[in-house]
């Protein structure tokens, strides 16, 4: 049995790159049995990581990432709300000036 952790199993599901999956893609991603991950995916789903959407045919769970899922790692971060949109005024000589 491998030593998996919740957050292996959050930044596997974020990087399968699909809206929906289950617990054997996560546990394909990781390179380990389904069972190895079902402590850690359950902790996860606990804490607001992971959604369940539905149970397909087969009665097999499908989740989505939660609200609590942090971004990938090469998403942009966010704008930060208090930068100023437009640069400085300057005049001819190129010296920074007051805006109006």
């Amino acid at each position: 049995m491998a030593d998996i952790t919740q957050q292996q199993v959050i930044e596997a599901a974020q990087g399968l790159g699909k809206e929906e999956f289950n617990r054997q893609d996560v546990a394909t991603a990781l390179g380990v049995e389904k069972s190895d991950v079902k402590l850690p995916f359950t902790k996860a789903r606990k804490g607001g990581y992971f959604e369940k959407v539905r149970d397909d045919e087969e009665n097999t769970g499908i989740f989505k990432l939660g609200a609590k899922a942090a971004p990938a790692a090469d998403a942009a971060p966010a704008a930060d709300p208090g930068a100023p949109t437009d640069p400085p005024a300057t005049d001819a000589e190129g010296t920074v000036g007051q805006q109006v």
